[in-house]
């Protein structure tokens, strides 16, 4: 599969990897060593949308390009999903403008 990547990083430059006919990105992505661990708390709102919204490619902040502008939204309409109903509308209402959330499905 291709698909871009990127290595979101505090307070310096981010690793991305772009996907075109040319390039395939790093799918496999993180791939465990040393200083690549499991650590679950890293994977909390905060930490995704924060270091989204400061992604330094090559000394360049990159925040407002794409692909980043756009995962970072999603980022954020994700973790809507741990709200309530209510809230995450209010939510939509207020940041994605022209979207409305019809239905929550609950397994």
């Amino acid at each position: 599969a291709r698909t871009a990547s990127v290595v979101l990083r505090w307070d310096r430059d981010s690793i991305y990897t772009p996907c075109n006919a040319h390039l395939d990105g790093h799918p496999e992505w993180p791939q465990r060593g040393a200083s690549v661990y499991h650590e679950w708390r890293l994977h909390q709102e905060d930490d995704y949308v924060d270091r989204l919204k400061n992604v330094a490619i090559e000394g360049t902040k990159a925040s407002e390009l794409e692909p980043f502008k756009t995962a970072k939204m999603f980022a954020e309409l994700a973790w809507r999903g741990y709200d309530n109903f209510e809230n995450e509308k209010k939510w939509i209402a207020n940041n994605l403008p022209g979207w409305r959330l019809v239905l929550r499905a609950l397994d």
